[in-house]
């Protein structure tokens, strides 16, 4: 009776495993031989957060890189301790906006006030952070 149940009736884990089982060449096609593929290979976690140690992330670098551009977190460790995140750069960004931001709102608080910047002073700072010259 259990191989008569509908697909949707099966656990979602169990679904998942069986289909992260079968191995894909780079195009995305069934290769061959049923193996078991390296555990970053396998399925997204649900709240989009891995852990791996760090002698296993060596072997899939390239795929852990891709998905954390897709805004996962990825977690490595050493001997069990985290010891660095692979994030997105726009989550980078926005995390040190964030915190610039915070900064600014701190310092307004206590009263303490940055010594102003002139215009030109300001303007070529912007113009060699963009890699201009000013002319």
């Amino acid at each position: 009776m259990r191989g008569n149940r509908p697909y949707a009736a099966y656990p979602v884990e169990r679904l998942r495993r069986s289909v992260a089982s079968f191995p894909l060449n780079d195009h995305g096609r069934f290769c061959g031989a049923v193996r078991r593929p390296p555990k970053c290979m396998q399925m997204y976690s649900r709240f989009m957060s891995s852990t791996y140690p760090i002698a296993e992330a060596r072997a899939c670098l390239g795929d852990l890189a891709r998905r954390a551009a897709q805004h996962e977190h990825i977690t490595l460790t050493d001997r069990g301790t985290p010891t660095a995140v692979l994030i997105s750069p726009a989550e980078l960004e926005d995390l040190e906006d964030a915190l610039a931001v915070a900064r600014l709102e701190r310092d307004r608080a206590l009263g303490i006030t940055p010594a102003p910047v002139s215009h030109a002073q300001a303007r070529l700072a912007l113009l060699d952070a963009a890699g201009r010259s000013a002319e």
